[in-house]
């Protein structure tokens, strides 16, 4: 299960970043629709109101490494799979797959879904082995149990329902 890389997804470069978009040239929906054209940057052909909004449903927004160990040690205590969400606020893809994420945080709440701006925490996201986003990583135990990188939204259903129902999660949270 480790690893797993949508097949449209192309690792490319942006900006100065070490945190290229995951951006395919696919135009079905929820699989992204962005290209690399070399000038795509951090805030380039958008304005704060386009921004992602990290907040909402139940996702926790993780703004320093402090309070990554919080929730982990917390996911931990009660024995949940986290689902982390190393992302961008400029990155087209991210944009594309975040309701769906908040939608699915809602309707999973035996998962922790977390959010992570790779910009805001980029040596941190390095530690991680971060290279595009979005990157999905589930995690148990602080342990990476699997890894999806792209914006594709059946694949991301198709894991966090398989982690939610799964022989993974512990009973650590039911004694």
């Amino acid at each position: 299960l480790l690893n797993r890389v949508d097949p449209l997804v192309k690792s490319v470069a942006t900006k100065s970043s070490r945190f290229p978009s995951a951006a395919t040239s696919d135009s079905r929906p929820g699989h992204g629709s962005r290209t690399w054209n070399g000038s795509f940057q951090k805030g380039a052909g958008s304005d704060r109101e386009e921004e992602i909004d990290f907040r909402g449903g139940n996702v926790h927004v993780i703004t320093s490494k402090e309070s990554w160990d919080q929730k982990i040690l917390e996911a931990n205590k009660d024995g949940k799979i986290v689902v982390a969400n190393f992302s961008a606020s400029w990155c087209g893809p991210c944009r594309v797959i975040e309701p769906l994420y908040k939608e699915l945080s809602q309707k999973y709440p035996s998962l922790m879904f977390l959010t992570i701006d790779v910009d805001e925490l980029m040596e941190f996201s390095s530690s991680w082995d971060i290279r595009a986003t979005p990157t999905f990583l589930f995690l148990k135990d602080g342990q990476q149990l699997d890894k999806l990188i792209g914006a594709n939204r059946p694949e991301l259903e198709k894991m966090i329902i398989v982690f939610a129902d799964s022989s993974f999660q512990g009973s650590k949270g039911s004694n």
